[in-house]
């Protein structure tokens, strides 16, 4: 008889514990996002390098954020080398990436705004004006390889 009470007593305790645990459960609501500052922070994070916000937002750690844009500056360098020495420019590669960050730098954008569709996907509106940074970067390689043929180009703090 005492082990039927103390099974009972058992019982009831979890029960109540697994109502209590679903009430709280049933009341959590899905934390909501807003998808305009995410985006603003993931173009921030890839164009600027500024990665403070995505951070914040994606828990991510900070240093392989930072590892990955300096990733991406070596990749953009070394498309920059290639497209320099087409045309009979060098340069150092810390010019380069110094080059391809301030180009990146410079992209004019503007995240405006979010819509949420039937299956709450986002679809964001980002306004993207344009740039003559790559046409004057390279008017500027050709004007200096032009006029001094012989000592290569040294153009990387002209932006």
């Amino acid at each position: 008889m005492k082990k039927s009470r103390q099974v009972k007593r058992v019982m009831a305790v979890l029960i109540s514990v697994i109502m209590i645990a679903a009430a709280f459960t049933g009341c959590s609501k899905k934390p909501e996002i807003d998808p305009v500052r995410v985006m603003q922070a993931v173009m921030d994070a890839e164009l600027k390098g500024e990665v403070d916000e995505y951070v914040k937002l994606s828990g991510e750690d900070k240093e392989e954020v930072l590892e990955t844009y300096d990733e991406l500056l070596d990749g953009f360098a070394s498309e920059l080398a290639q497209e320099f020495e087409s045309v009979g420019a060098t340069m150092d590669q810390a010019e380069l990436k110094d080059l391809a960050k301030k180009m990146l730098a410079s992209a004019k954008y503007e995240v405006q705004d979010a819509e949420k569709d039937e299956d709450d996907n986002y679809k964001v509106n980002i306004a993207v004006y344009p740039s003559d940074l790559i046409n004057t970067t390279m008017q500027n390689a050709m004007k200096m390889i032009l006029e001094n043929p012989e000592s290569g180009a040294d153009f990387g703090t002209e932006l």
